[in-house]
């Protein structure tokens, strides 16, 4: 018999979750958890705005909607996080709401620390 398919153990496989990381868009199914971890959320509106906007959905689990460490605005991801800068960025189920990939991916790219040596 197979073991099921953990998705978010495939995605965060080699990421150091201990450091500082990103999860952009984690709403009620994060990939990286909050518990032991150093991730901040980060979402388009605050955890009180993502739970009005998501009360009458079927398919969004209210009670579990996480709580948001960042707003990002118009602005994006590098103003929004002002001179943080994180380990990791983790993003699912977000590429489809971004009107810019490339301008999105190169914002993204700006708030990565560089690589530490080995």
């Amino acid at each position: 018999m197979t073991a099921p398919f953990d998705r978010a153990a495939m995605l965060t496989k080699n990421l150091k979750l201990e450091k500082q990381g990103l999860e952009i868009g984690p709403l009620h199914k994060p990939i990286v958890p909050k518990k032991g971890t150093g991730v901040l959320y980060a979402d388009h509106l605050p955890t009180d705005k993502l739970r009005d906007k998501y009360r009458n959905n079927e398919r969004v689990s209210n009670d579990h909607i996480q709580g948001v460490d960042i707003v990002v605005g118009p602005s994006g991801i590098g103003d929004a996080v002002g001179s943080r800068r994180f380990h990791y960025v983790v993003a699912s189920h977000v590429i489809e709401h971004i009107p810019n990939p490339l301008g999105w991916f190169n914002d993204v790219f700006s708030v990565i620390s560089a690589l530490e040596s080995r």
